[in-house]
């Protein structure tokens, strides 16, 4: 059970990610906003919220990213 958790654990990370890219946000004058390096408290450690900007890579990630919305 467990491998077959992990691989699909990872298998649905790199499907998410594969067509999307993740970059700095930028703030109103153009400059790129370092995401800070900080941790929430508590028994489970988690970045805190950041932002960030997420787009298709191309215009066949788009159609890629569309088709699985339309199929769920």
């Amino acid at each position: 059970g467990t491998h077959i958790g992990l691989s699909v654990l990872w298998l649905a990370a790199a499907s998410i990610l594969y067509p999307f890219d993740i970059t700095k946000a930028e703030d109103e004058n153009g400059n790129l906003i370092k995401p800070p390096v900080d941790y929430g408290s508590g028994t489970v450690l988690h970045p805190s919220p950041f932002t960030c900007n997420i787009s298709p890579r191309s215009k066949e990630a788009e159609s890629l990213i569309c088709a699985a919305v339309d199929y769920t």
